[in-house]
């Protein structure tokens, strides 16, 4: 059972390097590697033609443009021929078992089209500092109705599963791993194993730090393309979700409100909140 790691690359060559030790020292080893370049400006490209040099296991390929990450992703799904698939940001890394225990979940449940694990959240030295909780979904409700929609790595899926979709949407700036598991939980179960597998480095240039209120909106998107293929309401969906967003810049700058008690703190505080309630008067619209 061949496994397709998906990378989708811009700009990260500082950090190939880890990412590229951990594919390599995997347990399991019968995988490709499938790397897409969208573009980069950086020498992502030399160092990652350096690395993978007479490893057959590993291609890459380019977008003719710089087409942002929903593009990338698709394109390297597109191109993947193992039965189960996973993504693994660049900068990012893998636990050694990472491989051997998706493979195994997937050969002892045929009706699963996806898997989630759990992760290390990692400083920029890939230092771990917290761990993801261990999600559960409760009886009578899926993953999009619970509304608890946090970044589940390492995930892997099933190909077939996938290609029983409408895949990924190319158009999606952000979110798009949401989009994903929306699409795959309607194809087959989901599974969820409270197994470390993957390590998420933070650091400034981040995707996930490019704006909460971004994220947000495509998160939005993601919801309410998939409540209306599963012909349901995304209003209490997207209000939970929405609430939750709110709830939480609320309580960061009350903190910062309290320990700093000014006007600008103030101001601060109702800057942050403003695109997240924008949004949310306009759904209720």
């Amino acid at each position: 059972m061949k496994f397709s790691i998906l990378v989708a690359n811009f700009n990260s060559a500082q950090y190939f390097a880890d990412c590229y030790k951990s594919i390599v020292d995997q347990t399991y080893k019968d995988f490709e590697v499938i790397i897409v370049d969208d573009r980069s400006t950086d020498n992502s490209v030399e160092v990652i033609k350096s690395m993978i040099a007479g490893d057959d296991r590993f291609r890459l390929f380019f977008n003719e443009v710089n087409k942002g990450c929903g593009f990338t992703k698709w394109h390297c799904a597109e191109h993947a021929t193992g039965e189960i698939c996973g993504f693994l940001d660049p900068d990012d890394t893998l636990e050694p078992l990472a491989l051997q225990v998706m493979i195994d979940e997937f050969r002892d449940n045929n009706d699963i089209s996806i898997v989630f694990s759990r992760h290390n959240r990692c400083d920029s030295n890939l230092l771990p500092l917290t761990q993801s909780p261990i999600r559960r979904i409760p009886s009578g409700m899926s993953y999009l109705t619970f509304a608890q929609h946090a970044p589940e790595h390492f995930t892997a899926f099933r190909r077939l599963s996938y290609l029983s979709t409408d895949r990924l949407n190319k158009k999606f700036l952000r979110a798009i791993d949401q989009d994903l598991n929306f699409k795959l939980e309607e194809a087959g179960k989901l599974r969820i194993i409270d197994t470390i597998t993957y390590n998420y480095r933070v650091h400034n240039n981040s995707l996930s730090n490019a704006g909460d209120y971004k994220a947000l909106f495509w998160n939005m998107l993601a919801i309410n393309d998939a409540c209306e293929r599963r012909g349901i309401s995304s209003e209490v969906i997207a209000n939970k979700v929405l609430q939750m967003h709110i709830e939480a810049r609320v309580e960061h700058f009350r903190n910062l409100y309290y320990g700093v008690v000014n006007r600008k703190a103030y101001r601060i505080m109702m800057t942050a909140i403003s695109p997240f309630l924008s949004v949310y008067r306009k759904l209720r619209k």
